[in-house]
């Protein structure tokens, strides 16, 4: 009795143990929703900040990480930003791994980004942090450049 209750419960078993190797694709920035304290922007590099880290382990020290922006278009915002610029505006963003190319300034870092330049037309999705004083910092993370 317990051989014929046995192979139907190693077979539906099997069944769920069973799943897909598939590599995971990261979702392209362009369809990527945005948390609810970012904002996906297209923008276009104004001018590149000098380097302002006093850290020598920072990134920042090395490479500038600044750069002042025009907002070309608001793609979309999270409910809880409080975004101070309008389509049209500039602002500053604080790009984390710097404006330089990943694979020069952190080699290992995957995905790689191909860096910015003044006049590079790009989108990204924007982060919005408090910062002392009641001023806001704007961070990004994750971009790619647009033609």
């Amino acid at each position: 009795m317990v051989k014929h209750y046995l192979f139907p419960f190693l077979f539906i078993a099997m069944f769920f143990a069973c799943k897909s190797n598939a590599p995971v694709k990261p979702t392209p920035l362009s369809e990527a929703s945005t948390s609810p304290n970012s904002c996906r922007i297209e923008a276009t590099v104004i001018e590149i900040l000098p380097i302002s880290s006093s850290d020598t382990a920072d990134v920042c020290f090395w490479y500038p990480c600044q750069a002042r922006v025009h907002i070309d278009k608001i793609i979309q915002c999270g409910h809880s930003i409080a975004l101070i610029a309008d389509e049209q505006d500039e602002m500053i963003l604080h790009f984390v791994y710097s404006l330089q190319a990943t694979a020069e300034a952190i080699p290992k870092l995957q995905p790689s980004y191909p860096g910015l330049k003044k006049g590079t037309r790009f989108v990204a999705l924007v982060e919005q942090r408090i910062a002392l004083g009641d001023k806001n910092r704007f961070l990004v993370y994750d971009y790619r450049i647009i033609q």
